[in-house]
């Protein structure tokens, strides 16, 4: 193998050691921010749910009437809080729904769109989280929102009123910091081994020619005698 393939050899090695080495702590430090966001979106919605059932209490280990005045008052008071609720990041919400025959009627406004009280078809693929909450079910997921947007959302039924809450945040808003940072990672990961590898040959080059040099010198010593 030539000194040339040596050295562009040597430089392969190095890129690749770099983005790999990259790419894994990125994607390390990535999964700790998503698990992270994850329980801060489970915590949200738990806790809105359990609020929402302490109001429902109505004393004397009575049922409410998710169809009577208890719903709409409830409604009012928690439309009211969610005005001052500011969302969660960039793209983040907080959605509370109802199930009305085939559908899924959002309660509270969106945070995105003008149609604000436009039912989901239960069975269209929109608003997974969401129509878990609906079914009973209880934790986290990665999934289409209403907009059919992949999000990570957590979800929690509130069974007394029928109503499920989903707090949620886009996918792409966790993903993309570390999209950005690996890729500036790399760029200069890439600009120090290029660095590295022209540092190399030009201390290694002198090295090498004077070696070449008294390799030449001992041959003609030998052929000499």
């Amino acid at each position: 193998m030539s000194g040339k393939k040596r050295v562009l050899l040597l430089i392969g090695i190095m890129a690749g050691a770099c983005v790999a080495s990259t790419a894994t702590a990125v994607l390390l430090l990535y999964r700790v921010a998503f698990e992270e966001q994850r329980d801060i979106l489970v915590s949200i919605a738990r806790n809105h749910a359990r609020l929402i059932e302490e109001l429902t209490d109505t004393g004397g280990g009575r049922a409410p009437d998710a169809s009577g005045d208890l719903e709409g008052e409830l409604l009012q008071k928690v439309a009211e809080a969610h005005k001052h609720f500011e969302g969660i990041g960039h793209t983040g919400e907080f959605k509370l729904a109802k199930r009305v025959g085939d559908d899924i009627v959002f309660i509270l406004d969106h945070r995105y769109r003008e149609d604000k009280q436009v039912p989901v078809p239960l069975d269209s693929g929109l608003a997974e989280p969401m129509r878990m909450a609906l079914l009973g079910g209880s934790g986290s997921m990665v999934g289409l929102d209403y907009r059919g947007v992949k999000v990570l959302a957590a979800y929690e039924p509130v069974p007394a009123l029928g109503w499920g809450i989903v707090a949620k945040v886009d996918l792409a808003e966790l993903r993309v910091p570390f999209a950005r940072a690996g890729l500036l990672a790399m760029i200069i990961a890439s600009v120090v081994v290029l660095a590295g590898a022209l540092l190399f040959i030009r201390v290694t080059n002198p090295i090498i020619a004077r070696l070449q040099a008294q390799v030449v010198k001992n041959a003609s010593t030998l052929a000499e005698t």
